[in-house]
């Protein structure tokens, strides 16, 4: 797939902030769960939930009447809530809605999935964009919009898998055997969705006589991988002859590119074919060559032997210099087509390759272009436009680093620390309630989030007889977005 042309009135282009506005006819908001990889509080509250609850006043121009009015459609929400992975869960907030920590102990919460339910309309968004402003105003970024209603001819299938993936996902925020009101609303907006929108769209047998379908693609801990989902989805005894992957990040540089080595296996294994791989890049001075942001190994991986066999490279052009994050493998032959977009960068980690999967959402498309030539052509029109790369010049290879691995920088909360709950007492006191699930690290300590002041600490908890359950009195005059938590040794204070 070679450079194309692409104009700002292409259907195949949008705004995502767009798809948290509700139609005339969604009726009122209800609730929304949403998860993300890295997060910015701020621009979740003021800009995607202030679209969702159709808000009118402005946080900066209109001040207290912005607030009052807020506070009035969030009390009417059955549940706010977002996911984050535990290496960037932290920030202030209005608690009027729900910032759960996923805290998995092998790899990470790297999907990108949005879930908003208005009264006549669930709406699924599944992207690879993070809950942030540059994922949604500076970045390069892929997403779909799946509509579900009593006329929807979406597959139901496919809102009735995300909700089981989105209730897994939640397992990740809770301690075993201690209840988490947080999570508790997530799952209860979860199922009430199911209860009142199983309806809502199309069987998969009604799906598969039409020339456009679509389905989810789930990766993570004990799921398959993302290239077993794709084989399973293609349509076609006959495998497809090229595949299209845009990516910004890869596995370090290594001889052997897990990935890679697996897409070879998923296309015609005789005859003509061929693998493009759309990267970013940039001129070397003086004309001295290009530099591409990724490893030489997806070169290295093609298959020896294989005369009609080719891999090439294109130059992902990048309006204004945005950054790419944008993430899909295309794969075609004669008539199929189908397109995976999503959270899943060509790792092994976001693939389901290594042995600390992330968990990773991804919609995958298929089209039968005899029947649904308009339809191919949008979904070509979706890739982004790139410039082929001729490897007999100088090419320099410099992968960027991995978004999907874990920060070294971070320290992280021990299990040990199960929850802590601000609530009010039966006297209708602030208090603030911790629950262990097991024993802290010595000399751990308890801090403010605003002016880390130290509120409690292991000699107050040994005192009350270590229990597994105790209730703090809150004397500060707002509540806590979070805290900060110290032990000797650790390297900083975990959130």
């Amino acid at each position: 797939m070679g450079k194309r042309k692409r104009t700002d009135e292409s259907a195949a282009r949008g705004k995502l902030l767009d798809a948290w506005v509700a139609p005339d006819w969604a009726g009122d908001p209800v609730g929304v769960v949403a998860t993300s990889f890295t997060f910015t509080p701020a621009f979740f509250e003021e800009e995607c939930l202030a679209r969702f609850l159709g808000l009118e006043s402005d946080p900066i121009e209109d001040g207290p009447v912005y607030l009052y009015e807020r506070e009035e459609k969030m009390a009417q929400l059955s549940c706010a809530a977002v996911l984050v992975d535990q290496h960037h869960c932290q920030g202030t907030r209005n608690l009027r809605w729900d910032l759960l920590s996923a805290r998995l102990r092998r790899g990470l919460l790297h999907a990108k999935v949005c879930l908003l339910y208005w009264t006549n309309l669930a709406r699924l968004i599944i992207s690879s964009a993070n809950l942030t402003e540059d994922a949604y105003r500076k970045n390069l970024e892929v997403f779909g919009v799946l509509d579900f209603h009593p006329d929807s001819d979406v597959p139901v299938s496919c809102l009735t898998e995300t909700v089981g993936f989105l209730q897994e996902c939640a397992t990740y925020a809770s301690t075993d055997g201690i209840s988490n009101p947080a999570v508790n609303r997530w799952n209860a907006l979860l199922n009430r969705v199911m209860n009142e929108c199983k309806h809502w769209g199309v069987l998969d047998a009604q799906a598969r006589r039409r020339g456009l379908r679509v389905r989810t693609l789930f990766t993570g801990p004990d799921r398959p991988t993302a290239f077993e989902g794709l084989r399973e989805s293609w349509p076609s005894a006959s495998p497809p002859d090229v595949a299209s992957v845009v990516s910004p990040f890869f596995d370090r540089p290594a001889a052997d590119n897990a990935p890679a080595r697996e897409l070879w296996q998923l296309i015609r294994q005789r005859g003509d074919a061929a693998v493009h791989f759309h990267v970013s890049g940039e001129d070397l001075p003086e004309g001295k060559g290009i530099l591409l942001h990724a490893p030489k190994s997806l070169l290295l991986a093609q298959p020896p032997g294989r005369p009609g066999a080719t891999t090439d490279f294109y130059r992902v052009v990048l309006p204004g210099g945005r950054p790419l994050h944008a993430k899909g493998i295309l794969l075609e032959c004669d008539r199929w087509g189908m397109y995976s977009i999503g959270s899943s960068n060509f790792t092994s980690a976001g693939t389901g390759l290594s042995a600390h999967p992330n968990l990773e959402a991804n919609l995958v498309y298929l089209v039968d272009s005899y029947r649904a030539a308009e339809a191919w052509e949008e979904l070509v029109e979706s890739f982004p436009e790139s410039e082929p790369v001729d490897l007999d010049l100088d090419v320099r290879w410099l992968p960027l680093p991995a978004e999907d691995e874990a920060p070294v920088d971070t320290v992280l909360l021990p299990p040990s620390f199960g929850e802590a709950i601000f609530d009010c007492d039966e006297q209708h006191q602030p208090t603030l309630r911790l629950t262990f699930a097991g024993p802290p690290p010595a000399g751990w300590e308890l801090f403010t989030d605003a002016d880390e002041q130290r509120l409690w600490g292991e000699p107050e908890w040994t005192a009350q007889g270590s229990p597994e359950q105790c209730d703090i009195p809150w004397r500060e005059e707002r509540p806590p977005a979070g805290l900060w938590v110290r032990w000797n040794g650790a390297e900083g204070a975990a959130w």
